[in-house]
């Protein structure tokens, strides 16, 4: 707004506000179809986001030291808005079956009667590999690493879905019975030389090795997996009494020390609303406060137990005593309406 002038800052905000309108009447979930007045809007913002990056000038006006950081900020922010309002646009131009995007609708998680944030506006690939393939691993040497690599010992089908060359069939596998720390397994893939795509360039000869080096723990004697088989079938209205009154009776077992991790944000805050109250140690529930700041909370503090959705999952590492038990409510697979898994299965049919 101090950048350009005020009728145009005017009209920018007037489109971030019709967007809102538009998002708060729709439902939530995929889109298949782009609807008018959605249409629409998003053209309005497209189009206030680059008339206001026309005001600005070139990129060489920003070398005023007194307004160069508010002018590139202000920059980078309407780039990615407008460029984002034409991706969504047009990732609807073709027809479902040739789409390689999907655009959804969040809505968010309501508390109290309001909502912890606006609607949000989604837009991804469906898949990633080609992506990967010439953004990184034909620019560069990367090394990936994770304990979940592997698919029935072999590294191909996760190398795949990234955009790597296919094995050879040359022998080189290894039997899932020779997977151990001592041996190990190693598996060398490489692409001759070919067409792009289009047919316009060769694609950069990319080389790929994995090695499985096993793990240095001994699992059965380091842990305990308990199943409740006593315990009713994981329903659609959240969790039942007997849940708990069981995670109560594992969290005071365990001394605290717990992250429970849940397949759905009321399942979470359901659990964590219901146990505070019942509970001798402190609970964390995630949207509570930003997810860093909570997992430092409960590393910092034994007694603190933790609970979260789908985003804890990945990413949480607390060594030493803060986590001795794992509590999940059901397996974590996705659901069958989410918008990228849904996406990729009606691509597959």
């Amino acid at each position: 707004g101090s950048i350009v002038e005020d009728g145009l800052a005017d009209r920018l905000k007037e489109a971030g506000e019709g967007l809102g309108l538009v998002l708060e009447d729709m439902p939530d979930g995929r889109m298949d179809v782009l609807s008018p007045a959605l249409g629409n809007t998003l053209a309005v913002v497209r189009d206030a986001a680059h008339t206001c990056l026309t005001a600005m000038g070139p990129a060489s006006k920003d070398n005023d030291p007194a307004n160069a950081g508010a002018r590139k900020a202000a920059r980078s922010s309407l780039e990615e808005l407008h460029d984002t309002a034409v991706r969504l646009l047009e990732s609807f131009q073709l027809e479902i079956s040739a789409r390689f995007e999907v655009v959804w609708l969040e809505k968010p998680f309501v508390q109290d009667g309001r909502p912890k944030r606006p609607p949000t506006l989604h837009v991804a690939p469906i898949g990633v590999g080609g992506l990967l393939r010439t953004t990184l691993f034909e620019e560069r040497t990367a090394i990936l690493t994770s304990a979940t690599l592997t698919l029935g010992g072999s590294f191909e089908p996760l190398a795949r879905q990234w955009g790597l060359p296919p094995l050879k069939n040359d022998g080189a596998g290894t039997p899932k019975d020779a997977l151990t720390a001592a041996e190990g397994l190693a598996q060398t893939a490489t692409n001759e030389d070919s067409k792009g795509d289009k047919g316009d360039k060769p694609e950069k000869k990319i080389v790929w090795s994995a090695l499985d080096a096993g793990s240095p723990f001994d699992h059965p004697k380091s842990g305990i997996l308990y199943v409740a088989r006593h315990l009713p079938a994981p329903g659609r209205d959240g969790l039942a009494d007997a849940y708990l009154t069981e995670i109560t009776e594992l969290i005071e077992a365990a001394g605290g020390r717990t992250l429970g991790l849940f397949s759905s944000m009321r399942a979470a805050r359901r659990a964590a609303d219901e146990l505070k109250d019942h509970l001798t140690h402190p609970l964390l529930c995630q949207g509570d406060d930003s997810t860093s700041l909570l997992v430092k909370q409960f590393a910092e503090d034994e007694r603190t137990s933790l609970f979260g959705t789908l985003s804890l999952w990945q990413g949480v590492d607390v060594p030493g005593p803060s986590l001795h038990l794992v509590i999940m409510d059901r397996i974590p697979f996705p659901r069958p309406d989410d918008p990228v898994a849904s996406a990729r299965s009606r691509a597959v049919a």
